[in-house]
């Protein structure tokens, strides 16, 4: 019969703990949103207000809710989101909650996993996701940084 010298379940709950406290506490001091964004190339200056002629042509590269929105073929802007917008991460459908085509820092971006409309299928609606701010993005920044230090 072996005898432990301590018991195993407590100690493993206890590394457990502290492993998941480190973690937590390493991703609180990590920058969220455009402030991780801001060392980034692509990032552009800060504009007031974004509009599109026909709705957003396309999205991608959702990071600390924030996400890229395309105007056309050259137009991309980095918004910023707050709230509750569990969804963008897996974001098949995006859209501006009013119809003027134009949205500023306090309208409303709608945000759904289906593809085929803004309904989450269950009812509950798409997430209603806060415009925080609004930046030109520019997706070929990277590339011409790097090639211009080789």
């Amino acid at each position: 019969m072996s005898r432990r010298l301590f018991p195993l379940k407590p100690v493993l709950i206890f590394f457990a703990a502290s492993i998941l406290i480190s973690c937590a506490s390493s991703d609180m001091n990590k920058p969220k949103g455009i402030e991780a964004l801001k060392d980034d190339p692509r990032l552009g200056k800060q504009v007031s207000r974004l509009c599109f002629k026909g709705g957003i042509d396309g999205f991608s590269d959702p990071i600390d809710n924030t996400i890229v929105l395309r105007e056309s073929l050259d137009s991309h802007y980095r918004v910023s989101l707050s709230g509750l917008c569990p969804n963008l991460q897996n974001a098949q459908s995006i859209a501006f909650e009013k119809s003027s085509g134009c949205a500023r820092r306090g309208d409303h971006l709608l945000i759904s996993e289906s593809v085929f409309s803004l309904d989450d299928g269950i009812g509950l609606g798409p997430d209603r996701c806060f415009i925080n701010e609004i930046y030109e993005w520019d997706r070929n920044a990277k590339d011409e940084a790097v090639g211009m230090s080789e």
